[in-house]
């Protein structure tokens, strides 16, 4: 087996995908359904960009080795990354207030999840560093760069941030437009 110097960033992503998926379905949609709320529209755009940003870099990570300028590309996805989450951290407070705040549970997923980003953030810049003085390419990966475990773990976050990004965008643009046609249609 080769391995890829980006191993360390793939796993730390595939360790918090499940808690940012908990996140999601239980606070985001199941409990506030934050895409229904007019005040906290803005917050929903920010969780749907993560999970793009999120799935995007992953996806890269697991197909191709970046280097030269694209190794810069890649590293950019996870500093929007963490700029969505500063986003984030700012619109929550008045976007939570009229329901009743933010939880403590969720709070707590909230301060894992942006400590994983920023460890994301670090080990794919310390781990890949050598990866900027390349020639710049999308060197494919070869099949044995990763642990099978690692790359089927990565696959299947990358399809979740996919399809969680997809699932709120529907929600929040079905709940636009309701709301448009008239509060008693909104959901």
């Amino acid at each position: 087996m080769t391995n890829t110097p980006l191993e360390l960033p793939i796993l730390l992503m595939a360790i918090v995908a499940p808690i940012g998926a908990l996140d999601v379905f239980w606070f985001h949609l199941y409990r506030f359904r934050l895409y229904a709320q007019p005040g906290s529209r803005a917050e929903t755009v920010t969780h749907i960009a993560r999970g793009l940003l999120f799935a995007l870099g992953l996806l890269a990570m697991l197909t191709w080795r970046p280097v030269g300028t694209w190794y810069w590309v890649v590293g950019g996805l996870f500093v929007l990354d963490f700029a969505n989450n500063v986003a984030d951290v700012l619109l929550e407070p008045s976007s939570r207030r009229p329901l009743g705040g933010l939880p403590p549970l969720e709070y707590l997923i909230h301060v894992v999840g942006a400590t994983a980003a920023g460890g994301i953030t670090a080990a794919y810049f310390i781990a890949g560093w050598q990866l900027r003085l390349e020639d710049t390419a999308l060197v494919p990966l070869a099949g044995d760069a990763l642990p099978a475990m690692l790359r089927w773990q990565g696959w299947a976050a990358a399809a979740g941030g996919l399809l969680v990004a997809l699932l709120e965008a529907v929600l929040l643009a079905r709940s636009v437009l309701a709301s448009r046609r008239g509060p008693h249609l909104a959901s």
